[in-house]
């Protein structure tokens, strides 16, 4: 397995974006940047110098009528795309690149492949906070199921950690899978409504997002999406034409201000794992295909 700098990982990242990107603009498909990657795009013109991952969304009309173009746009890549309506419980759908990599970041080491994230946007006729809420509870389980240890193998390699799983977490694992399986059937009702909605009638204008980290709410709509240009003016992405209340809804009033180097921390190769004082996970390369 090869290693590499952060910046190199980066670098991939913004060419496997760069590709997938055009290709999916040339379909007519208007997917959007939300998150870190909308703050990238306004504040630095690019992707954050400290972000590992992208955040892009897409409609579930579109997302499904184009499904099957999207996946040969991964492999043409040399992509594996993820799709979160074939796989009970996933958050996102991803465009995750086939080869994984020893990262390098301040002094330590962990595993990852450059990825896309796509959340799916669902049309609403009006704001219900309650409704919201249900949604935001029952994605965090459905993510909370996922992340159990696995089972059979000894060795877990998610969440960029090359971790050995010990009998007692396999038990454990075990045990609550057992005692959560009656909650399997609503992987499945969640990806028949989440369906449904693609084939709504009234094809409500509005659109959120249907994800799991919280329940803050922006309304999106398809005519409402603007063109920005990134990556010194040569590359089109779409972001909502109310950017900036986006931006302060998810990042607070001073959001074009940059946070302290300390908050200046890549958030998902490294989750649950970086700290300066922590002994380092040791590296498997042989184990990582």
């Amino acid at each position: 397995m090869k290693q590499i700098t952060f910046e190199e990982f980066q670098k991939l990242n913004k060419k496997g974006f760069i590709k997938i990107n055009r290709e999916i603009n040339k379909l007519g498909i208007k997917w959007w940047a939300h998150s870190g990657t909308l703050l990238g795009a306004i504040r630095d013109k690019g992707f954050l110098p400290w972000d590992d991952d992208i955040d892009m969304a897409m409609s579930i009309d579109d997302y499904l009528k184009y499904r099957n173009d999207l996946i040969k746009i991964a492999e043409k890549n040399n992509y594996r795309f993820a799709d979160r309506l074939k796989h009970i419980g996933m958050n996102a759908t991803r465009f995750i690149y086939k080869e994984k990599f020893i990262i390098s970041y301040d002094g330590k080491k962990y595993v990852s492949a450059p990825f896309i994230d796509i959340m799916i946007a669902i049309p609403i006729k009006k704001e219900n906070k309650f409704k919201f809420k249900i949604w935001e509870w029952q994605n965090k389980f459905f993510f909370l199921f996922n992340s159990l240890p696995p089972i059979l193998p000894k060795i877990d390699t998610r969440y960029g950690r090359i971790k050995k799983v010990h009998w007692y977490e396999q038990l454990g694992a075990a045990v609550a899978q057992i005692f959560l399986f009656w909650m399997i059937p609503f992987f499945y009702l969640q990806n028949y409504w989440l369906k449904q909605k693609a084939k709504n009638k009234n094809n409500y204008k509005n659109l959120i997002l249907y994800h799991t980290y919280t329940s803050r709410v922006f309304i999106y709509q398809k005519d409402n999406l603007i063109q920005k240009k990134i990556f010194q003016d040569k590359e089109i992405i779409y972001i909502s034409k109310f950017y900036k209340k986006e931006l302060e809804s998810a990042f607070g009033k001073n959001w074009n201000k940059k946070p302290p180097a300390a908050k200046q921390i890549p958030h998902h190769i490294i989750y649950n794992q970086y700290n300066k004082n922590k002994k380092e996970a040791k590296i498997y390369p042989y184990i990582i295909k």
